[in-house]
Protein backbone atom coordinates (compact mmCIF):
# COMPACT_ATOMS: atom_id res chain seq x y z
CA UNK A 1 0.00 0.00 0.00
CA UNK A 2 1.61 3.20 -1.04
CA UNK A 3 1.62 6.28 1.44
CA UNK A 4 -0.70 9.47 0.84
CA UNK A 5 2.12 11.53 1.55
CA UNK A 6 5.51 11.89 1.44
CA UNK A 7 7.31 14.27 3.34
CA UNK A 8 10.87 15.48 1.62
CA UNK A 9 13.19 17.39 4.05
CA UNK A 10 16.25 18.60 2.89
CA UNK A 11 19.14 19.04 5.53
CA UNK A 12 22.69 20.20 5.60
CA UNK A 13 25.18 20.15 8.79
CA UNK A 14 22.27 20.72 11.39
CA UNK A 15 21.78 17.28 13.74
CA UNK A 16 20.18 18.78 16.07
CA UNK A 17 17.71 20.61 14.32
CA UNK A 18 17.22 17.65 12.21
CA UNK A 19 16.95 15.00 15.19
CA UNK A 20 13.98 18.31 16.76
CA UNK A 21 12.26 18.08 12.96
CA UNK A 22 11.96 14.15 13.18
CA UNK A 23 10.65 14.08 16.74
CA UNK A 24 7.96 16.31 16.29
CA UNK A 25 6.70 13.92 13.13
CA UNK A 26 6.28 11.06 16.01
CA UNK A 27 3.86 12.92 17.69
CA UNK A 28 1.41 13.49 14.52
CA UNK A 29 -1.97 12.42 15.34
CA UNK A 30 -2.18 10.57 11.86
CA UNK A 31 -1.89 6.93 10.71
CA UNK A 32 2.40 5.99 10.42
CA UNK A 33 1.38 3.32 7.62
CA UNK A 34 -0.37 6.87 5.55
CA UNK A 35 3.30 9.04 5.06
CA UNK A 36 6.88 8.38 4.24
CA UNK A 37 9.62 10.41 5.06
CA UNK A 38 12.75 11.01 2.96
CA UNK A 39 15.82 12.49 4.69
CA UNK A 40 18.28 14.00 1.90
CA UNK A 41 21.34 15.34 3.16
CA UNK A 42 22.86 17.97 1.15
CA UNK A 43 26.49 17.39 1.39
CA UNK A 44 27.08 17.71 5.33
CA UNK A 45 30.61 17.46 6.53
CA UNK A 46 29.74 13.98 8.91
CA UNK A 47 26.64 11.73 7.41
CA UNK A 48 23.58 12.18 9.04
CA UNK A 49 22.28 8.44 8.86
CA UNK A 50 22.68 8.35 12.38
CA UNK A 51 19.74 10.60 13.20
CA UNK A 52 17.22 9.06 10.22
CA UNK A 53 18.49 5.52 11.47
CA UNK A 54 16.97 6.68 15.05
CA UNK A 55 13.47 6.47 13.34
CA UNK A 56 13.48 3.52 11.88
CA UNK A 57 10.36 1.68 13.07
CA UNK A 58 8.62 4.54 14.34
CA UNK A 59 7.46 5.20 10.79
CA UNK A 60 8.82 4.87 7.14
CA UNK A 61 12.40 6.87 6.53
CA UNK A 62 14.38 6.50 4.10
CA UNK A 63 18.04 8.39 4.11
CA UNK A 64 19.44 10.07 1.47
CA UNK A 65 22.82 11.75 0.64
CA UNK A 66 24.50 14.37 -1.71
CA UNK A 67 28.10 13.79 -1.62
CA UNK A 68 28.90 17.64 -2.45
CA UNK A 69 26.03 20.55 -1.84
CA UNK A 70 24.08 21.22 -4.92
CA UNK A 71 21.68 23.54 -2.52
CA UNK A 72 17.86 22.67 -1.58
CA UNK A 73 16.20 23.24 -4.84
CA UNK A 74 18.17 19.90 -5.71
CA UNK A 75 18.01 18.22 -2.71
CA UNK A 76 13.98 18.18 -2.59
CA UNK A 77 14.07 17.10 -5.91
CA UNK A 78 15.87 14.16 -5.01
CA UNK A 79 13.71 13.54 -2.47
CA UNK A 80 10.67 13.71 -4.94
CA UNK A 81 12.48 11.58 -7.42
CA UNK A 82 12.16 9.04 -4.78
CA UNK A 83 8.96 9.42 -3.34
CA UNK A 84 5.74 7.15 -3.30
CA UNK A 85 3.05 9.30 -2.21
CA UNK A 86 0.38 10.70 -3.80
CA UNK A 87 1.40 14.21 -2.39
CA UNK A 88 5.06 15.74 -1.90
CA UNK A 89 5.00 17.90 1.32
CA UNK A 90 8.57 19.84 2.01
CA UNK A 91 9.25 20.87 5.53
CA UNK A 92 12.82 22.40 6.43
CA UNK A 93 14.73 20.48 9.10
CA UNK A 94 14.65 23.58 11.28
CA UNK A 95 10.63 23.38 11.62
CA UNK A 96 8.72 21.17 14.19
CA UNK A 97 5.11 20.22 13.04
CA UNK A 98 1.99 20.65 14.79
CA UNK A 99 0.27 17.33 15.43
CA UNK A 100 -2.69 17.84 13.34
CA UNK A 101 -0.48 19.14 10.32
CA UNK A 102 -0.78 16.05 7.75
CA UNK A 103 -4.82 15.83 8.51
CA UNK A 104 -5.04 19.22 7.93
CA UNK A 105 -3.55 18.91 4.47
CA UNK A 106 -5.43 15.63 3.99
CA UNK A 107 -9.07 17.30 4.78
CA UNK A 108 -8.01 20.50 2.48
CA UNK A 109 -6.93 18.07 -0.59
CA UNK A 110 -10.27 16.42 -0.31
CA UNK A 111 -12.55 18.99 -0.15
CA UNK A 112 -10.42 21.98 -2.42
CA UNK A 113 -9.98 22.24 -5.64
CA UNK A 114 -6.32 23.00 -5.34
CA UNK A 115 -3.63 21.26 -6.54
CA UNK A 116 -0.68 22.63 -4.14
CA UNK A 117 -1.43 23.70 -0.17
CA UNK A 118 0.14 25.70 2.28
CA UNK A 119 -0.12 25.97 5.35
CA UNK A 120 0.91 28.66 8.65
CA UNK A 121 4.28 29.26 9.96
CA UNK A 122 4.68 30.11 13.43
CA UNK A 123 7.63 31.52 15.14
CA UNK A 124 8.48 29.44 18.33
CA UNK A 125 10.47 32.36 20.36
CA UNK A 126 8.68 35.65 19.91
CA UNK A 127 11.86 37.30 21.46
CA UNK A 128 14.11 36.77 18.36
CA UNK A 129 13.01 39.42 16.52
CA UNK A 130 13.97 38.21 13.01
CA UNK A 131 12.07 35.34 13.33
CA UNK A 132 9.31 36.63 14.29
CA UNK A 133 8.99 39.34 11.65
CA UNK A 134 9.94 36.60 9.11
CA UNK A 135 6.70 34.98 9.38
CA UNK A 136 4.74 38.21 9.67
CA UNK A 137 6.68 38.59 6.20
CA UNK A 138 5.27 35.24 5.09
CA UNK A 139 1.92 35.38 6.70
CA UNK A 140 1.87 38.82 4.81
CA UNK A 141 3.21 37.12 1.00
CA UNK A 142 -0.11 34.37 1.36
CA UNK A 143 -2.46 37.64 2.27
CA UNK A 144 -1.54 39.94 -0.46
CA UNK A 145 -0.34 37.51 -3.09
CA UNK A 146 -3.72 36.13 -4.26
CA UNK A 147 -5.74 35.72 -7.65
CA UNK A 148 -9.36 36.95 -8.43
CA UNK A 149 -10.38 33.39 -6.96
CA UNK A 150 -8.45 33.31 -3.76
CA UNK A 151 -5.99 31.04 -4.91
CA UNK A 152 -2.27 31.96 -3.86
CA UNK A 153 0.47 33.32 -6.35
CA UNK A 154 2.95 32.37 -4.14
CA UNK A 155 4.38 29.37 -2.08
CA UNK A 156 7.20 28.77 0.79
CA UNK A 157 8.67 25.64 0.55
CA UNK A 158 8.85 25.20 4.74
CA UNK A 159 5.31 24.29 4.61
CA UNK A 160 4.20 23.11 1.17
CA UNK A 161 2.12 20.30 0.37
CA UNK A 162 1.46 19.89 -3.86
CA UNK A 163 0.49 16.34 -6.00
CA UNK A 164 3.08 14.62 -7.14
CA UNK A 165 2.37 14.79 -10.52
CA UNK A 166 1.56 18.35 -10.87
CA UNK A 167 5.09 18.70 -9.43
CA UNK A 168 6.79 16.48 -11.74
CA UNK A 169 4.78 18.26 -14.73
CA UNK A 170 6.70 21.44 -14.24
CA UNK A 171 9.44 20.06 -13.65
CA UNK A 172 10.54 20.61 -10.28
CA UNK A 173 12.59 23.29 -8.29
CA UNK A 174 15.00 24.94 -10.80
CA UNK A 175 18.10 23.51 -9.14
CA UNK A 176 19.94 26.44 -10.86
CA UNK A 177 19.06 28.66 -7.38
CA UNK A 178 22.02 27.60 -5.33
CA UNK A 179 20.74 29.09 -1.83
CA UNK A 180 17.07 29.43 -0.18
CA UNK A 181 16.08 32.57 -2.09
CA UNK A 182 13.56 32.48 -4.88
CA UNK A 183 13.81 28.92 -5.90
CA UNK A 184 9.90 28.57 -4.54
CA UNK A 185 8.58 31.21 -5.79
CA UNK A 186 10.12 30.82 -9.14
CA UNK A 187 8.65 27.63 -8.55
CA UNK A 188 5.20 28.44 -7.82
CA UNK A 189 5.45 31.14 -10.81
CA UNK A 190 5.99 28.46 -13.03
CA UNK A 191 2.98 26.12 -11.70
CA UNK A 192 0.62 28.93 -11.97
CA UNK A 193 1.58 29.34 -15.56
CA UNK A 194 0.36 25.74 -16.11
CA UNK A 195 -3.00 26.34 -14.64
CA UNK A 196 -2.18 24.58 -11.44
CA UNK A 197 -3.71 26.43 -7.77
CA UNK A 198 -2.44 26.50 -4.39
CA UNK A 199 -4.45 26.90 -1.80
CA UNK A 200 -4.22 26.77 1.51
CA UNK A 201 -5.40 25.64 5.07
CA UNK A 202 -4.06 27.98 8.58
CA UNK A 203 -4.31 25.10 10.56
CA UNK A 204 -1.34 23.02 8.63
CA UNK A 205 0.97 24.57 11.32
CA UNK A 206 4.95 24.15 11.17
CA UNK A 207 6.83 26.31 14.08
CA UNK A 208 10.07 27.40 12.39
CA UNK A 209 12.93 27.61 14.66
CA UNK A 210 15.68 30.35 13.49
CA UNK A 211 17.38 31.09 17.16
CA UNK A 212 19.92 33.35 15.44
CA UNK A 213 18.02 35.25 13.33
CA UNK A 214 18.20 38.59 15.00
CA UNK A 215 17.79 42.15 13.12
CA UNK A 216 21.00 42.25 10.67
CA UNK A 217 20.85 38.79 9.80
CA UNK A 218 17.05 39.44 8.90
CA UNK A 219 18.15 42.05 6.44
CA UNK A 220 20.80 40.09 4.97
CA UNK A 221 18.57 37.26 4.65
CA UNK A 222 15.80 39.59 2.83
CA UNK A 223 18.98 41.13 0.63
CA UNK A 224 19.97 37.61 -0.85
CA UNK A 225 15.98 37.15 -0.71
CA UNK A 226 16.06 40.63 -3.35
CA UNK A 227 18.91 39.22 -5.10
CA UNK A 228 17.36 36.42 -6.42
CA UNK A 229 13.80 37.69 -6.65
CA UNK A 230 15.79 39.87 -9.78
CA UNK A 231 16.66 36.66 -10.80
CA UNK A 232 13.72 35.33 -11.00
CA UNK A 233 11.96 38.14 -12.24
CA UNK A 234 14.15 38.03 -15.41
CA UNK A 235 13.42 34.91 -15.69
CA UNK A 236 9.78 35.41 -16.28
CA UNK A 237 10.52 37.24 -19.68
CA UNK A 238 8.09 40.21 -19.00
CA UNK A 239 7.54 41.59 -22.83
CA UNK A 240 6.44 45.27 -22.44
CA UNK A 241 7.74 48.22 -20.20
CA UNK A 242 4.25 48.57 -19.22
CA UNK A 243 3.35 45.33 -17.67
CA UNK A 244 6.90 45.31 -16.03
CA UNK A 245 5.66 48.57 -14.63
CA UNK A 246 2.23 47.26 -13.42
CA UNK A 247 3.76 44.29 -11.60
CA UNK A 248 6.85 45.79 -10.25
CA UNK A 249 6.19 49.91 -10.43
CA UNK A 250 6.01 52.26 -7.73
CA UNK A 251 2.62 52.65 -7.81
CA UNK A 252 2.48 48.52 -6.52
CA UNK A 253 5.58 49.18 -4.52
CA UNK A 254 3.36 52.27 -2.43
CA UNK A 255 0.24 49.78 -2.73
CA UNK A 256 2.29 46.79 -1.36
CA UNK A 257 3.84 49.29 1.54
CA UNK A 258 -0.09 50.67 2.70
CA UNK A 259 -1.55 46.76 2.51
CA UNK A 260 1.68 45.62 4.56
CA UNK A 261 0.76 48.08 7.24
CA UNK A 262 -2.53 47.46 7.47
CA UNK A 263 -2.02 44.11 7.87
CA UNK A 264 0.36 44.78 10.79
CA UNK A 265 -1.15 46.44 12.08
CA UNK A 266 -4.62 44.04 12.24
CA UNK A 267 -2.15 41.38 13.81
CA UNK A 268 -1.04 43.40 16.38
CA UNK A 269 2.41 43.27 15.41
CA UNK A 270 4.23 45.52 17.61
CA UNK A 271 6.35 49.10 16.53
CA UNK A 272 9.54 47.61 17.09
CA UNK A 273 8.26 44.42 14.46
CA UNK A 274 6.52 46.87 11.88
CA UNK A 275 9.78 48.65 11.49
CA UNK A 276 11.92 45.88 11.59
CA UNK A 277 9.22 44.52 8.68
CA UNK A 278 9.60 47.53 6.34
CA UNK A 279 13.25 47.82 7.01
CA UNK A 280 13.24 43.78 5.81
CA UNK A 281 11.10 45.40 2.65
CA UNK A 282 13.60 48.02 2.14
CA UNK A 283 16.75 45.52 1.75
CA UNK A 284 14.61 42.94 -0.21
CA UNK A 285 14.50 46.20 -2.72
CA UNK A 286 18.08 47.06 -2.38
CA UNK A 287 18.93 43.10 -3.39
CA UNK A 288 17.06 43.50 -6.54
CA UNK A 289 18.49 46.67 -7.59
CA UNK A 290 22.36 45.44 -6.35
CA UNK A 291 21.38 42.36 -8.57
CA UNK A 292 20.23 44.87 -11.83
CA UNK A 293 23.21 46.96 -11.39
CA UNK A 294 25.64 43.78 -11.38
CA UNK A 295 23.79 42.65 -14.73
CA UNK A 296 24.14 46.01 -16.60
CA UNK A 297 27.55 46.08 -15.39
CA UNK A 298 28.51 43.02 -17.12
CA UNK A 299 26.85 43.96 -20.14
CA UNK A 300 28.80 47.03 -20.15
CA UNK A 301 31.96 44.78 -19.66
CA UNK A 302 31.06 42.99 -23.05
CA UNK A 303 30.04 45.87 -24.90
CA UNK A 304 33.58 47.57 -24.19
CA UNK A 305 35.44 44.16 -25.17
Amino acid sequence: MRPLFTIVIPTKNRPDMLLACLSSLCKLEYSKENFEVLVVDDGSDNSLAGISSRFIGVFPIQFLRHAVSRGPAAARNTGADQAQGKYLVFLDDDCFVDQGWLAAFEASFSILSADALVGSTLNPDPTVIGAQVWCLAVAFQYHYWRDELGYLKIAISNNFAVERQAFQAVGGFDTSYPLAASEDRDFSWRFNEAGYRIGQNQDAIVWHAQPSLGFSKYLKLQFRYGNYARVQKRKQELTTVAESSRRFGSPSRLRYAIHLLRFALRNKATPIEIIVLYLGHLSHYLGRISHGLQIRKDFNRADNR
